[in-house]
C-alpha cells in the first residue's frame, strides 16, 4: 500500500508500539515487524528523495522552492 509520509510515519508508529506492548502472538509480531521493516525502508527512501530534490534546488538556484513543493 501506498502511503503519504506522515500516513506511512503514523502506521510506523503504530506497529512499533503493538511490537513495543509484547502481547502479540509471535507469529503476528514476525508479520507485523516485517510490515514495519518494509514502511521504514519506504519511509527513508522518501526522506532520500526529498533531500536530493532540495540539494537539486539549491544547487540551480533558478527554481523556486515553492514551485518545487506544489509539484
Amino acid at each position: 500500500m501506498k502511503y503519504t509520509f506522515e500516513e506511512g510515519m503514523e502506521k510506523l508508529e503504530a506497529l512499533v508500539s503493538q511490537l513495543e506492548k509484547g502481547d502479540m502472538p509471535l507469529e503476528e509480531s514476525f508479520k507485523a515487524y516485517h510490515e514495519a521493516s518494509a514502511l521504514y525502508k519506504e519511509l527513508s527512501g522518501m526522506l532520500d528523495e526529498g533531500e536530493a530534490r532540495i540539494i537539486e534546488i539549491m544547487k540551480s538556484g533558478e527554481k523556486d522552492i515553492t514551485e518545487e513543493v506544489q509539484e
